[in-house]
């Protein structure tokens, strides 16, 4: 499988996103040859509801395409040390360290915006977690699939006991 046909395949998977502000696709192929998709989702089993798509719900209730392919990916005892990974957009910080710890070695994306008000410095941060942890980085000349949404908020935080 080419850059090309990995990052069509990351396309096309984020087209099933339910998240309505951003679509994300990635597509992973294991060093076995073995490749996985996904797009930003709720995890298996949790409930798509009205509720959860208003205000910041898609970033309390939605995975991000690249966790999720990762998750899958441990679901089947799959092992990802040496993984090819494309995206339709650059990873957040937190990707970044699972990206890193999970063993992927090349990294498929649009070029990040580093200007961007919003998430450019996140995108500055995910650089630096993916350089250090010798993730090759590849700029494949795709756009994203939309504009980018603002940074939420961290949630609030309660107190479960």
């Amino acid at each position: 499988m080419t850059i090309d046909e990995l990052m069509d395949r990351a396309r096309a998977v984020a087209e099933e996103s339910p998240n309505r502000v951003r679509k994300v696709g990635c597509a992973m192929r294991a060093a076995n040859g073995e490749t996985l998709s996904g797009s930003n989702t709720f995890p298996r089993g949790v409930r798509d509801t009205e509720e959860r798509h208003a205000g910041d719900g898609r970033f309390i209730w939605m995975e991000h395409a690249e966790r999720g392919v990762l998750l899958a990916a441990a679901r089947r005892g799959l092992c990802t040390e040496g993984a090819t990974m494309a995206t339709t957009l650059y990873p957040c910080i937190d990707c970044a360290r699972a990206i890193v710890g999970a063993g992927v070695t090349h990294l498929i994306t649009p070029e990040p915006d580093f200007s961007e008000p919003s998430w450019g410095e996140a995108f500055r941060i995910s650089r630096v977690i993916l350089d250090e942890g010798g993730v090759r980085f590849t700029a494949h000349a795709s756009a994203t699939l939309a504009p980018l949404a603002p940074v939420a908020p961290a949630p609030k935080l309660y107190d479960l006991r």
